[in-house]
């Protein structure tokens, strides 16, 4: 016969064997973090709590030895977002020349500086820029010669470890075209680029001795200030305007034609020894449509010289040569100096016709000249017959 033998059955020391077993595991388990932790290469963000703040407050602070290191991200190439050129000389001598003029493309932003130099970046909106302060992310230029410039761009690391970012060397080209919005709101050569080109004075051109003249108006219309400029000409700025002027007078502004061509006017000045080049767009003008028929009307030669006429319902007798003015509705004959004079200059303004020729053709008599438009941007030829006379009696009659 079997025989049974009964444990006594103790709970509470199953749960003492089991928390000790538990406990083992946690210490192993802790023992082996903390020796992983001190030799692996962990690395963590650069944002953690000072231990000595947190020490006095009488808080914990359980360090593990990890290292931190800096967020890394791709820096674009710099060259072609930047154009250099050297400012030339000022015509009259005063000034140093060999600043260098360095403009952003995209943020049309510019200085001048002297190398070598160090340059604050930073980029706002996409777009690369000047920075106002000393900055962790900056260029160094220095020259290398006459034509060529060295550039090397530098970051620094939340390490404060200097990284050299990207090494070029550019060549310095032409100074480049700037924009009204790159100068301060006010300034003379904001003023002169906000101007509008009128294209030629093509009366000058004709009657003034044939060379190229360019007309610009200064200023909100209605009280626009017009300013014809030739090839040498210069026009400097004086009591808050620009007027026609000379570099003896030594200006701190001054500016000239540099090339024109049937889109632009370029012009070219100097904001003192900052050289600066503007490009004016050609206004656009409506076309200037105008027949003789509708303006002359029973033309009559009196004389090799002389012709007599209705113009505009105006009975006017015109001489060869003459200058004949479209004021307030009314055509008037300018035969004085002065007020030929004052045409040229722009005091009086309005259509012009000029009577050139008298002459035969095919036996009728023709008179011929040109028609300028207020502007004096435009001018048409006029070619019109003389009425014709039967009789010496029937002109008497007539």
């Amino acid at each position: 016969m079997s025989r049974r033998v009964f444990y006594p059955f103790y709970p509470e020391r199953i749960l003492l064997a089991g928390a000790v077993v538990l406990g083992t595991g946690v210490a192993i388990g802790m023992a082996f973090l903390v020796f992983w932790l001190n030799s692996s290469p962990l690395v963590c963000s650069p944002v953690q709590a000072k231990k000595k703040d947190l020490e006095n407050k009488g808080q914990l602070f359980f360090s593990f030895n990890l290292k931190e290191a800096p967020i890394s991200f791709p820096i674009p190439r710099l060259e072609p977002e930047m154009t250099f050129s050297f400012d030339p000389p000022r015509p009259d001598g005063s000034g140093r020349n060999a600043d260098l003029f360095v403009r952003f493309k995209q943020s049309a932003q510019s200085k001048r500086v002297g190398l070598p130099c160090r340059i604050d970046l930073k980029f706002k909106g996409g777009k690369l820029g000047f920075a106002e302060q000393e900055s962790p992310f900056w260029l160094e230029l220095t020259s290398l010669s006459e034509e060529k410039v060295q550039g090397v761009v530098w970051v620094e690391s939340a390490t404060k470890d200097t990284i050299e970012a990207e090494r070029f060397i550019a060549s310095p080209e032409a100074s480049p075209l700037q924009g009204a919005q790159e100068f301060a709101e006010g300034s003379p050569f904001r003023v002169l680029a906000e101007a509008r080109w009128l294209g030629h004075d093509v009366f000058a051109e004709k009657y003034g001795g044939g060379l190229q003249t360019l007309r610009i108006a200064i200023g909100a219309q209605p009280n626009a200030q017009i300013v014809d400029l030739r090839d040498k000409d210069w026009i400097i700025w004086e009591d808050s305007r620009w007027k026609k002027g000379t570099l003896d007078e030594k200006p701190a502004f001054a500016a000239r034609i540099e090339l024109a061509d049937s889109k632009a006017l370029i012009l070219e000045g100097w904001d003192g020894e900052a050289h600066v080049r503007l490009s004016l767009a050609s206004a656009a003008m409506p076309l200037f449509k105008m027949r003789g028929e509708e303006i002359f009307n029973s033309i009559r030669v009196r004389s090799e010289k002389q012709i007599s006429c209705m113009m505009e319902k105006q009975c006017l007798i015109l001489r060869l040569g003459d200058w004949v003015l479209k004021v307030n509705g009314r055509w008037k004959i300018l035969r004085k100096k002065e007020e030929k004079e004052a045409y040229r200059s722009g005091k009086l303004d309005g259509e012009l016709f000029v009577l050139e020729k008298i002459e035969s053709k095919q036996g009728q008599k023709f008179i011929s000249g040109f028609l300028f438009n207020a502007e004096k941007s435009q001018v048409i030829p006029i070619d019109l017959a003389a009425n014709k006379l039967s009789s010496r009696k029937e002109a008497k009659e007539k």
